[in-house]
């Protein structure tokens, strides 16, 4: 599991390099990325999850909430998740409804099902 989320972790990182990415260090905040100003002077937050369980799914979408508010406040978030692969339907169809984004790869290529990250996708090929 470690070695898929690592692997995931570093494949973004070079997809997206034309970006500033941090990682959370403090113990109480230990996000996987924040891509800086990914549009305009808005941040995303990205969880990275190395399987495509409904539970793994549930967790990611609590973790990053939670890193937002500690990060942010009370500024409307901008979250996403990165899968090894997509998921079934109805996690697409949850995520969705939670305002949540969702990229996984297929190779090398980055995709996502949500149209307010094309702009990342576009760049990322």
């Amino acid at each position: 599991q470690r070695r898929i989320h690592n692997q995931l972790t570093n494949k973004l990182k070079y997809a997206i390099s034309n970006y500033t990415l941090l990682e959370g260090c403090d113990k109480s905040c230990m996000f996987d990325v924040l891509v800086k100003n990914y549009i305009e002077k808005n941040d995303l937050l990205i969880e990275v999850k190395s399987s495509i369980e409904i539970a793994n799914i549930r967790m990611a979408v609590g973790q990053l909430f939670n890193y937002w508010f500690k990060l942010k406040g009370n500024i409307s978030p901008h979250l996403a998740i990165l899968l090894p692969e997509r998921p079934d339907e109805d996690c697409v169809l949850f995520l969705e409804w939670m305002d949540v984004g969702l990229m996984w790869f297929e190779g090398v290529q980055l995709y996502t099902s949500d149209d307010w990250l094309q702009h990342l996708i576009i760049e990322a090929e």
